[in-house]
């Protein structure tokens, strides 16, 4: 490899962890938030309004944080639609 190549070259940008990328965290966090919200929206569920209601917080409060409404969306899945 050249001197000018090298200096020169790509640098590959590589994430093991999604949530490590700060701008793709954000953007698919308010993807995400949109659909965790409509899911687990108490009028969506009125078998378990209060389970709906403590889940639609909870994801208020993580509106930003993609980790965490990851571990919410498992939550919504199990508990409040597998019901």
């Amino acid at each position: 490899m050249s001197f000018f190549n090298f200096l020169f070259r790509k640098k590959k940008k590589t994430f093991k962890d999604e949530s490590l990328n700060v701008v793709l965290s954000i953007a698919k966090a308010k993807q995400l938030h949109k659909r965790l919200v409509v899911l687990s929206h108490p009028d969506r569920n009125p078998d378990n309004q209060e389970l709906a209601t403590e889940l639609s917080s909870l994801v208020n409060q993580n509106r930003y944080n993609y980790q965490a409404l990851i571990e919410l969306e498992k939550r919504i899945v199990t508990e409040l639609l597998n019901k």
